[in-house]
C-alpha cells in the first residue's frame, strides 16, 4: 500500500516562496519526491507506518541518512509523541537511526542535509553546448558496466566504509536486473574516475543517482560532460535530488534542469514532536 503526498491550496501558497534561490513549486516538488520513493521501493526495506508517513530503511548501514528516511504523506504532516514511538520502533528493530524529511524552510536549521529537487522536462532544450568528453583515453561505458568499479568510485567520493560499499554494491546489482536501469562509468585509461546511473520511476521517467567524480579530477568540467552524455541518452522527465551547491546552482541548470524546491533531512532526535509546528530544534 502506498500513500500519496496530499496537497491543498494553503500548502501550495505556504511553500511557493523562494528558498535558497529556488522558487518552490509544491505540487511538482511533491511529485519528484514520489518518483524518488518509487525507485527506493525497488531495493529498500520500506513500510507505510500510518496515514502520516512511510519509512525507508537500509538495514546494513547507518552511514547515509537518505537511506534511513521517513517521508511524510502530507506537506502539512506534523508528528506527535505516538508517531515518534512508532518510528523509533520500526528503526530500532533494525538497529538504525531514523531521519525525517521536511519541506521548504521547515526545520532547515535542524537538518544534516538540504536536498534540492530538480527536473529536466521533455520540452526543454539544452541551454549551452558542452564540450565532448575527453579525459586521456577516457570513455563512458553503459552496457555491461563493471559494478565493482562503479561501487568503488561512488564509495570513494562519498566516503563509504567497506560495509556500506558492499551494501551499496548489492543494491546496484539488484537494480541492474530491473528494466530501465542504466549505468555509466568514465575511465581515464583503465582507471574509473566518474559514475552516474538512472532508474525507472513509476510515471515512466527516470531518476538520476550516483553522480560521482573522484577528487583529483574534479573542477575540470568532467561532471558537465558526463551528465551531458547521460541526459542525451535518457528518456524524459529526468529527476534528481542533490545537496551539492555546484550541481544545483550551475551544472544542472546549464543542462536545462529546473529547481522544484528544497527538502531537509532531519535526525529524529532533533525534531520537536508536537501537534503544532515548532521552529526550534530539540
Amino acid at each position: 500500500m502506498m500513500y500519496l503526498l496530499k496537497i491543498n491550496s494553503q500548502s501550495n501558497h505556504r511553500f511557493r516562496k523562494s528558498t535558497g534561490g529556488c522558487a518552490i513549486r509544491v505540487s511538482e516538488l511533491v511529485d519528484a519526491i514520489l518518483q524518488e520513493q518509487s525507485v527506493f521501493r525497488s531495493f529498500s526495506h520500506w513500510k507505510t507506518l500510518n496515514e502520516k508517513c512511510t519509512a525507508f530503511c537500509a538495514p546494513d548501514t547507518d552511514l547515509v541518512p537518505h537511506w534511513n528516511l521517513v517521508y511524510p504523506s502530507s506537506v502539512d504532516a506534523r508528528f506527535n509523541e505516538s508517531d515518534r514511538q512508532l518510528i523509533q520502533s520500526f528503526y530500532g528493530e533494525r538497529g538504525r537511526r531514523p531521519h525525517l524529511l521536511t519541506l521548504g524552510d521547515d526545520r532547515k536549521n535542524c537538518s544534516v542535509e538540504r536536498l534540492h529537487y530538480l527536473v529536466l522536462r521533455e520540452s526543454l532544450r539544452m541551454q549551452v553546448a558542452l564540450p565532448c568528453l575527453k579525459v586521456d583515453d577516457g570513455f563512458m561505458a553503459r552496457h555491461d558496466v563493471d559494478l565493482e568499479a562503479f561501487a568503488d568510485v561512488v564509495g570513494a567520493v562519498f566516503n563509504f566504509d567497506e560495509d556500506t560499499r558492499r551494501f551499496f554494491l548489492s543494491k546496484m546489482e539488484l537494480m541492474s536486473r530491473i528494466d530501465g536501469s542504466q549505468f555509466w562509468i568514465v575511465y581515464s585509461g583503465k582507471r574509473p574516475i566518474g559514475t552516474a546511473s538512472t532508474f525507472l520511476t513509476e510515471n515512466g521517467g527516470r531518476f538520476l543517482f550516483n553522480v560521482a567524480i573522484v577528487q583529483d579530477v574534479q573542477n575540470r568540467g568532467l561532471g558537465k560532460s558526463m551528465l551531458q552524455t547521460v541526459v542525451d541518452e535518457t528518456p524524459r522527465p529526468i529527476y534528481v535530488s542533490s545537496p551539492n551547491a555546484a550541481m544545483v546552482e550551475t551544472i544542472l541548470p546549464s543542462l536545462g534542469f529546473e529547481c522544484l524546491g528544497v527538502a531537509n533531512i532531519v535526525p529524529i532526535d532533533r525534531y520537536s514532536f508536537a501537534s503544532l509546528p515548532q521552529e526550534s530544534c530539540s
